[in-house]
C-alpha cells in the first residue's frame, strides 16, 4: 500500500514452498537383513530391496521377490534388521507374504516386533501381537503398519510365533519390509563431502537434525581425532561455522546434534567429511593489468605496479613489460599472460622492480590462510649472460634464486617465509632484481607468472620434452651420431632397420617410428637413441613417452643407463608391462597432446636421475617382438621424454 493520500494496494505475488516430510523411508544400502533360515532363491534381502513393488508400491505374487523359510525349520522363526547407524524410527510398513493360491498362507500371523540400539538388549514394540495377511493377488498393497514412535534403535527384529495357515504349512515369509525414520543427524554438508579447491574464507554449513538445540562441530586435519571426538569442540546455535583454514590442507569435520531435553540427547554425526582448501593465494598472476593509458578510465599498467628503472637506466637497468605492442607476453606463459622482465646492468649497477603490496591481489597480510612458502615461476633466455645474479626482496630481506635464468623453461622459485624473519601479517614491498657477480653486467630477459602464497611448495609436475632429430635436434644415435629419421609421410613403410619419422601426428606433429611395417613380417631391429636435455641442476625423476592405438601392445625399450643388451621394455596397457597412462594433471605447462583418434599416450617411468644438470634418456625399440605378419600391434611410438624434480626430505 501506498502511502496516504491515495493508500493504493498493490496486490502482490503468491508465493509458495513445501514443507519437509515428517519421516524419511530407509534405503536398501542403509539396512542389511538377516534371516533364521531360507529358500532357494527367497532370502531375506528381497524384503528390502522393492523387487516386488511397482512404481504404485503394490506387491506382486511371484515367490522370488519375497523372503520364505527352509522347510522343516525348527527352533524360532525370525528375521532381522541392521541399519547402518542408529536412527530415530517412525514407524515400519510390512506388506505379507502374497504367494500366489494358498500359498499367502506362509504370511506371519502370531508375532513379536522387538528393537535394539546394540544387538544384546531388546525391547518389545507394544500391542503389536498380530499381522494381517496379504491377498494372494497381484496389487497387494502394504496394511500392515507398526508405529516406534521415535525410538532410537539399530537393529529390528520379528519373530513368528504362528503362521496364516493353521498348521498346514511350516513355513513363513514377508513380502517386504519398509522403515521410516525422523531426520536428527546433520546432513548435506557445505562443502559437500570430498570438496576440493575450497576457499579459506568457506563458512561451514550443514542441514540440521529436526530436534537439535545446537551442534558441537569437530574439525581437523587429523582424521582420527575427528573418528574419536578428540578434536576439539566447537558449539554453536546455528547450523553453520566459519573455522579458520589453512592452505593446501586437507579436513576432517563431523556434526553431534545436541538436545539435552530428548530422551537421546546426542545425535553423533557420520564418522567425517571431508574437503581440500585450495592450495594458494595469489600475489600477483598478471591477469588484471591491460595497456590503456595512464589517466583514462580503467587503465592498469602493469609497470606503475611494479616500477621499474625505465625513466633512470644509469641507476636501475630493469624495464617491466615490452615499451612497444602488448605489454605483457601471451607466448611465453604459465598461464594467461606473464610479465617480460628485461634487465641491464652494463651501465646500471643494479636492475629490480618493486611493488608495494597493498597494490598486489594479495594484500599486505601474508598469514591469512597460514602460508609456508612464496613462490614465483621464472623462464629464462639462452642469450642470458652468467654475470647476474637474480634474487627477491621481502621488506628488505634478500633470497637469492638458485636456479638457471638462461634455462628456456619454467622453474619455481621457492621461499619458505618464516626464513624471512619479517612481520608476516604486514608485509610492505617486494622486489625482484638482478645484481652483477662480478666487475662487469650484462643485460637479459626472464619471464614471471604466477607469484602465489602456498600452505605447502606445490608439488612438482612433469616437464615434457618432444624428441626431435637432425644436426639441432636433442635426439641422437646411442653412439654419438647424428640422427636424421627417414620421412614416409603419414604412412608405414618398410622393415630396413631404420627409424622412420612419422608427420602429422602426436606431440609436434612427429613420432619416430619401428615395427610399423604392416605387411611384413613386423620384426625391425633399429638403431638405439638417446635424447639428451639440459636442466637446472637437481635431481629428477625421469619418463619415457610413446603411443598405442586402441589398447593394442605397443612397447618400448628405454633407459637411464645405456646397458649392454636389451634395455627394460615397457609396454602399453599391459597391466604388467610398467606403464600408465599419461595424465594432464601430471605435466607443467604447456600440456603435451594425450589423445589423437584412436591413439593415446602412455607413460614409463625410468627412475631417478641423481644430481644432475643433464638428463639423458636411451632409447630402443623391441628387437625381439613377436612380429605378427600384417598386424603392427607390436610396434613402438616413440614421442619424447619427460622429467619432474625430486624435492628434498625435510
Amino acid at each position: 500500500m501506498s502511502a496516504p493520500p491515495d493508500n493504493t494496494v498493490f496486490k502482490g505475488k503468491v508465493w509458495s514452498f513445501t514443507v519437509e516430510t515428517f519421516s524419511y523411508t530407509m534405503t536398501e544400502d542403509q539396512i542389511t537383513a538377516t534371516a533364521s533360515s531360507q529358500g532357494e532363491g527367497e532370502g531375506p534381502e528381497n524384503t528390502i530391496d522393492r523387487s516386488g513393488l511397482d512404481e504404485d508400491d503394490k506387491h506382486s505374487i511371484l515367490p522370488t521377490t519375497m523372503w520364505l523359510t527352509a522347510e522343516g525349520q525348527t527352533g524360532p522363526i525370525w528375521i532381522q534388521y541392521e541399519f547402518d547407524k542408529t536412527y530415530k524410527l517412525h514407524e515400519m510398513l510390512v506388506w505379507n507374504y502374497n504367494g500366489p493360491n494358498v500359498l499367502w498362507w506362509f504370511g506371519i500371523k502370531e508375532v513379536v516386533v522387538e528393537y535394539s540400539t546394540d544387538g544384546i538388549n531388546w525391547y518389545q514394540v507394544p500391542d503389536v501381537n498380530e499381522f494381517a495377511s496379504a491377498t494372494g493377488r497381484t496389487g497387494y498393497a502394504t496394511n500392515i503398519t507398526i508405529p516406534f514412535d521415535g525410538v532410537a534403535a539399530k537393529y529390528v527384529r520379528i519373530t513368528a510365533t504362528s503362521n496364516w495357515s493353521n498348521g498346514v504349512f511350516d513355513q513363513y515369509g514377508l513380502s517386504e519390509v519398509r522403515f521410516l525414520y525422523i531426520p536428527t543427524y546433520a546432513r548435506e554438508p557445505n562443502p559437500d563431502d570430498e570438496a576440493t579447491d575450497v576457499a579459506i574464507d568457506t563458512t561451514l554449513s550443514w542441514r540440521p537434525g529436526r530436534e537439535a538445540a545446537e551442534h558441537n562441530i569437530y574439525i581437523s586435519t587429523n582424521q582420527q581425532a575427528v573418528i574419536d571426538g578428540t578434536a576439539t569442540a566447537m558449539t554453536v546455535n546455528q547450523a553453520s561455522y566459519s573455522p579458520d583454514l589453512a592452505l593446501g590442507r586437507t579436513y576432517f569435520w563431523r556434526v553431534d546434534e545436541v538436545n539435552n531435553a530428548e530422551v537421546t540427547p546426542i545425535w553423533e554425526g557420520d564418522l567425517f567429511w571431508t574437503f581440500g582448501t585450495q592450495e594458494y593465494l595469489v600475489v600477483d598472476d598478471f591477469e588484471s593489468y591491460n595497456d590503456i593509458p595512464q589517466g583514462e578510465e580503467n587503465s592498469n599498467l602493469v609497470y606503475l605496479t611494479w616500477i621499474d628503472g625505465y625513466d633512470n637506466p644509469s641507476t636501475n637497468g630493469s624495464t617491466m613489460g615490452y615499451t612497444s605492442g602488448a605489454s605483457l607476453d601471451t607466448e611465453t606463459v604459465r598461464s594467461g599472460h606473464s610479465a617480460p622482465l628485461m634487465y641491464n646492468n652494463t651501465s646500471a649497477g643494479i636492475s629490480k622492480i618493486t611493488a608495494n603490496t597493498n597494490n598486489l591481489q594479495s594484500g599486505s597480510d601474508w598469514t591469512v590462510g597460514s602460508p609456508e612458502r612464496l613462490v614465483l615461476w621464472i623462464y629464462g633466455s639462452a642469450d642470458n649472460p652468467s654475470t647476474e645474479q637474480m634474487y627477491v626482496e621481502v621488506d628488505g630481506v634478500k633470497k637469492i634464486f638458485s636456479g638457471d635464468i638462461s634455462a628456456e623453461q619454467w622453474q619455481d622459485f621457492t621461499i619458505d617465509l618464516t626464513s624471512l624473519g619479517i612481520n608476516l601479517s604486514n608485509v610492505r614491498s617486494m622486489t625482484i632484481g638482478f645484481e652483477k657477480t662480478g666487475a662487469t653486467g650484462g643485460s637479459g630477459i626472464v619471464f614471471i607468472d604466477d607469484i602465489r602464497l602456498y600452505g605447502v611448495a606445490p608439488a612438482p609436475k612433469i616437464v615434457y620434452v618432444d624428441a626431435t632429430d637432425g644436426q639441432a635436434g636433442n635426439t641422437m644415435l646411442a653412439t654419438g651420431e647424428v640422427f636424421m629419421a627417414d620421412d614416409p609421410g603419414t604412412t608405414g613403410s618398410g622393415a630396413d632397420g631404420l627409424w622412420r619419422k612419422r608427420a602429422g601426428l602426436s606431440n609436434d606433429g612427429t613420432i619416430f617410428e619401428s615395427g610399423g611395417d604392416w605387411g611384413g613380417n613386423n620384426v625391425e631391429d633399429c638403431p638405439r637413441l638417446m635424447t639428451s636435455v639440459e636442466v637446472p641442476e637437481g635431481n629428477y625423476d625421469v619418463y619415457v613417452y610413446m603411443w598405442t592405438g586402441d589398447t593394442a601392445p605397443w612397447r618400448i625399450a628405454a633407459s637411464l643407463e645405456n646397458s649392454v643388451g636389451d634395455l627394460p621394455l615397457y609396454i602399453c596397457a599391459d597391466p604388467n608391462g610398467g606403464t600408465t597412462l599419461a595424465v594432464a594433471d601430471d605435466f607443467e605447462e604447456p600440456v603435451p597432446l594425450l589423445t589423437e583418434s584412436n591413439r593415446t599416450l602412455w607413460q614409463a617411468y625410468l627412475g631417478a636421475t641423481g644430481t644432475t644438470t643433464t638428463i639423458t634418456v636411451y632409447i630402443d625399440d623391441d628387437a625381439n617382438r613377436p612380429g605378427v605378419s600384417g598386424n603392427g600391434n607390436d610396434r613402438t611410438w616413440y614421442d619424447g621424454i619427460g622429467y619432474k624434480a625430486v624435492l628434498p626430505e625435510e
